[in-house]
């Protein structure tokens, strides 16, 4: 059974430069949909602002998981997301000291945290995404304010009290703080709090509407801007829809690679433990395995994530 050995490592060879190169296309076709080089710079001032937080083994995981509930209703369910990973990482790390495997007890935690990460990273919902989901339905209740009043700050309380959190909030507090100061400067500082292509389209039409132009001709606008953003995330979903395929085929690759390991295990047990087990070619083999099957599906999250 030594060749099926040989063929397992061909396989996870293979899966390994499978992961390489979509990681290098998906890379290449983020570089390719970049425009706006300022937004580039401002992404990595956010990035040199939080790469202190990213040191901290407890404190990255834990971040992540917020991020990944900050828009779902069972945010309770973040803290056992945590500690469950936690325990699960301390219980492998002790298994493999018990079974006196030290490089696994390292490696396979590590790389259980480190890709859990990633995939909060890939799967949360980012408020630039959430906006962009969420704006073309607030839009549309704002405009039927519109057709029934002028006053800005009525226009801005009436649509919150129709959306769900945080846009709720944050169209309320809009609301609120133009009680007290200009609704222009407000409306400016909200757009620059939030950064968004969109919103800063959002927030130009309405301080227009508040200065010089007409309603009919806001409206219209409004109506306009809620139509690119629909046809925005249709055209993303409809990209996600057709990479399935692919995604399709990279995690029945996995799951071969994964079953053919079980299986050269239990059938060829006398020559794949030692192999697999005991012998430092064997155990980097294996590593390198269970990465590239872990790398197929980051990658796979990657290609049909709509995180900006």
């Amino acid at each position: 059974m030594d060749e099926m050995n040989i063929i397992l490592l061909v396989i996870l060879g293979a899966s390994l430069l499978l992961f390489f190169d979509l990681w290098k296309k998906q890379r290449e076709m983020k570089r390719l949909t970049t425009i706006d080089n300022q937004e580039m710079k401002l992404e990595k001032k956010k990035s040199k602002k939080l790469l202190s937080n990213e040191f901290f083994y407890f404190e990255s995981l834990k971040r992540r998981i917020n991020l990944y509930f900050q828009f779902k209703k069972n945010k309770e369910k973040a803290k056992v997301y945590f500690y469950g990973i936690l325990i699960i990482e301390l219980v492998i790390f002790v298994a493999f000291i018990l079974w006196n495997k030290p490089i696994f007890a390292i490696a396979f935690p590590l790389t259980l945290h480190v890709s859990a990460i990633k995939a909060l990273d890939l799967l949360s919902l980012s408020i630039h995404h959430y906006l962009q989901k969420e704006m073309p339905y607030a839009i549309k209740h704002l405009i039927k304010v519109m057709s029934k009043t002028s006053d800005l700050k009525t226009i801005m309380y009436e649509t919150s009290t129709n959306l769900n959190q945080p846009l709720r909030g944050l169209f309320f507090d809009i609301s609120r703080k133009m009680i007290s100061d200009k609704p222009e400067k407000v409306l400016e500082e909200f757009a620059e709090e939030i950064d968004n292509i969109w919103f800063y389209a959002f927030t130009f039409l309405m301080i227009s509407y508040k200065e010089q132009s007409k309603k009919s001709d806001i409206i219209t606008n409004l109506t306009t801007l809620a139509d690119m953003l629909d046809k925005e995330m249709y055209l993303r979903e409809k990209a996600i829809t057709d990479k399935k395929f692919v995604t399709i085929m990279n995690y029945a690759l996995a799951f071969i690679g994964a079953v053919l390991f079980a299986v050269n295990m239990i059938f060829n047990f006398e020559h794949a433990y030692p192999f697999f087990f005991e012998n430092l070619t064997g155990m980097v083999a294996l590593l390198f395995g269970i990465w590239a099957i872990i790398g197929t599906i980051i990658v796979n999250l990657m290609m049909t994530s709509q995180v900006d």
